[in-house]
């Protein structure tokens, strides 16, 4: 949603300021649609494509904010973005460390280090059950 609103708002950038943006012939091209509904929508396609690289802090440089206030937008964009993610991160990580706890607590992984000696007992005779017989027949 952040995305389409930032999109929303270089492409009210672009229609209004001449000098918004400089960018390959990506967008201009679009100007000459048959449609205006059609141009408007082929560039909200490449305004969106613009938001989601500055968003994520890829940035390919095919179209860059050259006016002070879309460099501004862009600058706001990717601190929100960089905030949106390290935020994704904390809440996943706090909800990891609650389950970790839980199963601590539980002496999960307690039962689960001593059943897989086992385990791997068991496999190791299957293994060895399954490689003699290919032995003696060979």
């Amino acid at each position: 949603a952040t995305a389409m609103a930032f999109a929303g708002f270089y492409s009210m950038f672009y229609i209004s300021m001449d000098d918004a943006f400089t960018h390959s012939s990506l967008i201009s091209h679009y100007d000459t649609a048959p449609t205006p509904s059609l141009a408007m929508a082929k560039q909200m396609v490449v305004f969106l494509y613009f938001s989601l690289s500055t968003q994520t802090v890829t940035g390919f440089g095919d179209i860059s904010p050259a006016a002070l206030p879309t460099q501004m937008l862009a600058n706001l964009q990717m601190i929100l973005g960089v905030i949106f993610d390290i935020s994704i991160t904390a809440f996943t990580m706090r909800l990891l460390y609650k389950d970790a706890r839980r199963y601590i607590r539980r002496g999960v992984f307690h039962h689960l280090s001593s059943a897989v000696p086992g385990w791997m007992q068991r496999g190791r005779k299957q293994v060895r059950g399954l490689i003699l017989p290919i032995t003696v027949v060979m």
